[in-house]
């Protein structure tokens, strides 16, 4: 199994008294690959009535005088090799924002092949005559680091506190280097004009490029991969963003249920340590797989039942072909609760429990995507006493506390005020989310063979093709066969007999034998990312029989990436202020530092839509 270490069993009598108190209505395991798309949380497994969230109304951008860049890293198994080419963007990325590009200074267009901007020891940036910076360099910058891991809140089987299995969404330091300390982050503040006055940022400041990007490249090497197999890629961002009161700790109660406990003090002071009021925000999540993680309140606060590792009962026949309809429930509620049918282990794979949770077991317990959605473009977000009233579905529309990415200031310990901050002056488009995750960049392109560069913004047609009509419903009408979830070959595909490298996207399909999903991307890694897989220990994707579209024997030569459609349908929800990229990049050959090198393209489409905001940075 891909991520056993998460594996956990209950006891059969409490397994029972949950079941018998109708809070055992949900599926999950550490090993889940991939999700469904709705919060399905009713007792009786009816679906409630919540279409997508309409695209945000965009406020006015406000200077901003800085910019906080969160990277948010999937530390699950099969990382390794993305984390090292996210570290590879990094210097581009950071030479995108400290020495911009020169652009014609009557009409604001950058020419093909335009030289970058000479930044002097003042700080001030000039370009050749009649050419301007495209905005001023910054000089306040923050970076840091977070993982997927948030454990398994209810139960142990990914406790807090053992190592990388429960990070808590706290920045990582896990190589202890000196410039992030102590607070996890690491800081751009040269010594420019424009930096004189401004706040000493609670690590040591950098003044150095390269320094800076090595810097950054040691916290992303250290997430691992060795993290808690119900990755919380959206869940981790909110944590450290939004949430006003971040628990302590989640504690399972005898009655059944689960209770938040205390205030996180160490998230707290992370937080506003790190973000700063007036930046620019910028999170980079990072993913191979859709978002699997659960609302530990969902199901009268029993949803921690997911980490339990036992066949789940079987649905209703509505849930085949409907699984939207209020008939779509588990045969543990028509057909005599806990002796009601069970699903075999090759339909109930524990890998593979968030897969299309409503559809094959009449139930979900994630939380709606609409939680996302709001916390990453709204000024207020409920409070956790207010999510979800016990015993009722989440409350996505509750404007209970202020959302600390819009306030103007931020706690820094449990005796604070945590919920009614004042307002900051912080814009809904100076917060932008992108997703480097599981659709082939050729979906991306300026044309259907996928040989143009990436688009800068996407049409409803393109989304069509990403994640389909309606996929919080299943609908996935209009979708590349890529990016449909789905354990059997899809047609019209190259099958399993193929050759490795019959497709373009993802060279062919694979024999799952009912315990993986087909993938939507693949792409060749250089011999410096390849591994040599054991044979009998350890988790690889190209163990000994492995007949994945990956391998060459036992050596891996190709990394993969499944349908992140949660993620995805987060983007496109956020419209201006989301941004999709692809986890597989069109080339690891030659420069890393050009154009089409690993993520190069998608930190260039960031920064270009980063434009207006960076335009209004304070100068001093």
């Amino acid at each position: 199994m891909h991520r056993s270490k998460c594996r956990t069993s209950a006891h059969p009598i409490l397994f029972f008294a949950l079941a018998m108190a109708g809070v055992v209505n949900a599926a999950g395991g550490c090993g889940g690959r991939a999700s469904s798309l709705g919060s399905v949380d009713l007792p009786d497994g009816s679906a409630p009535s919540e279409p997508p969230t309409s695209n945000p109304e965009t406020r006015v951008t406000t200077p901003i005088d800085s910019v906080d860049l969160l990277l948010v890293v999937d530390n699950s198994q099969s990382m390794g090799d993305k984390q090292r080419v996210l570290a590879q963007a990094i210097p581009e990325l950071v030479k995108q924002l400290v020495n911009p590009r020169c652009a014609d200074a009557t009409t604001g267009v950058v020419p093909q092949a335009a030289p970058r901007a000479t930044v002097d020891a003042h700080g001030a940036a000039s370009c050749p005559a009649g050419m301007a910076p495209e905005f001023p360099p910054v000089s306040d910058l923050h970076v840091g680091v977070i993982s997927t891991s948030l454990g398994t809140p209810g139960q142990d089987a990914c406790a807090l506190g053992t190592p990388r299995i429960n990070d808590a969404a706290h920045l990582l330091n896990r190589k202890a280097i000196a410039a992030a300390k102590p607070t996890g982050f690491v800081a751009w503040l040269p010594p420019w004009d424009q930096n004189v006055g401004r706040p000493e940022p609670l690590v040591p400041r950098q003044s150095d490029l390269n320094a800076l990007s090595s810097s950054i490249g040691e916290l992303i090497g250290g997430v691992g991969e060795s993290g808690c197999g119900f990755e919380a890629q959206l869940e981790s961002a909110y944590r450290f963003l939004v949430q006003p009161d971040p628990y302590d700790k989640v504690v399972s109660l005898n009655n059944p249920g689960v209770e938040y406990q205390g205030i996180d003090e160490t998230l707290l002071k992370q937080r506003a340590a790190f973000l700063r009021p007036n930046s620019l925000v910028g999170i980079v999540l990072l993913t191979d797989e859709n978002d699997s993680t659960y609302d530990p309140r969902a199901f009268n606060s029993s949803a921690s039942v997911v980490a339990i590792d036992q066949r789940l009962w079987k649905p209703t026949d509505t849930c085949s072909h409907d699984p939207n309809s209020k008939d779509c429930t588990s045969s543990y509620f028509t057909s005599g609760g806990d002796a009601a049918p069970r699903l075999s282990e090759s339909e109930d794979a524990f890998n593979l429990r968030f897969f299309q949770m409503k559809r094959r077991f009449g139930f979900d317990v994630q939380f709606p995507l609409s939680r996302y959605v709001r916390g990453f473009s709204q000024p207020q977000v409920p409070g956790r006493a207010d999510e979800r009233p016990f015993g009722t579905e989440y409350n996505a529309s509750e404007d209970g506390c202020t959302n600390p990415l819009f306030a103007a200031a931020l706690p820094n310990s449990a005796t604070d005020e945590l919920c009614h901050l004042p307002i900051g002056t912080r814009s809904q488009n100076s917060v932008l989310f992108t997703v480097l995750g599981g659709v082939p960049w050729q979906l991306l392109t300026s044309d259907s063979k996928g040989a143009g560069e990436l688009k800068e913004q996407l049409s409803t047609e393109d989304w069509t093709r990403m994640i389909g009509k309606d996929p919080i419903r299943y609908d996935m009408t209009g979708a590349d066969p890529h990016m449909l979830e789905s354990i059997a070959p899809r047609a019209p595909l190259p099958g399993v007999s193929e050759s490795d490298t019959k497709d373009p996207f993802h060279g062919r399909e694979h024999e799952t034998n009912n315990q993986d999903l087909q993938y939507a991307c693949t792409f060749a890694l250089p011999p410096t990312l390849q591994r040599e897989c054991p044979s009998a220990t350890g988790y690889c994707d190209c163990n000994a029989g492995s007949k994945a579209p990956l391998c060459s024997g036992t050596r891996q030569v190709r990394g993969k990436a499944y349908p992140t459609l949660r993620e995805l349908s987060v983007v496109r929800d956020l419209g201006a202020q989301g941004i999709a990229g692809s986890l597989c990049p069109r080339t690891l050959e030659g420069d890393p530092s050009s154009q089409d090198y690993g993520y190069n393209p998608v930190f260039r489409v960031m920064v270009s839509r980063w434009i207006p905001a960076l335009r209004t940075l304070r100068t001093r």
